[in-house]
């Protein structure tokens, strides 16, 4: 029978298996907006906060789940409660929270997001708060979905390195 951190970290793992579907649906139905060039671009900003909150929830979820693996409750509580501040994930953000945990964690997680993860989570971060401020945003559907894979990839490796 698996233990307790088993049963949590698959829980963890299937419920943003379950929010990756539910967002890779919604990037699929864009389909039907391709001669609609106006309702794309409005679709592809609420797409950015979708996806924006898949990651910081992510990121949440999967430190909360490593620290109650293999923490006291007492720092397992700790760490809840930090992580509830945690917004805004883009690059800097995430090395700061990786380098918390482990500096060779923030080594791997810098290289990897060197590559294209990086600048793609600075851009859904920074374009989502330009929406959400009403500042303007010129987010193409096309971007926004490559910034989407970048985005899976990152939570994976984070949840790869956590495990």
């Amino acid at each position: 029978m698996p233990s307790h951190s088993q049963d949590d970290r698959e829980y963890v793992a299937a419920r943003i298996d379950s929010r990756v579907a539910k967002l890779d649906a919604a990037f699929g139905r864009a389909e039907y907006l391709h001669g609609h060039p106006e309702l794309l671009a409005d679709y592809s900003r609420h797409l950015c906060v979708q996806v924006a909150g898949l990651l910081e929830r992510s990121v949440q979820a999967l430190f909360h789940d490593y620290a109650t693996r293999s923490a006291s409750p007492q720092v397992s509580s700790y760490v809840e409660h930090s992580l509830e501040r945690v917004g805004n994930v883009d690059e800097e953000r995430l090395l700061k929270l990786v380098g918390y945990f482990s500096d060779e964690w923030k080594k791997d997680m810098e290289e990897f997001l060197a590559e294209e993860s990086g600048s793609a989570l600075n851009s859904i971060i920074g374009n989502r708060n330009n929406i959400a401020h009403g500042r303007d945003s010129s987010l193409s559907f096309h971007s926004m979905a490559r910034y989407y894979e970048m985005a899976k990839k990152t939570i994976w490796r984070l949840e790869s390195m956590l495990e």
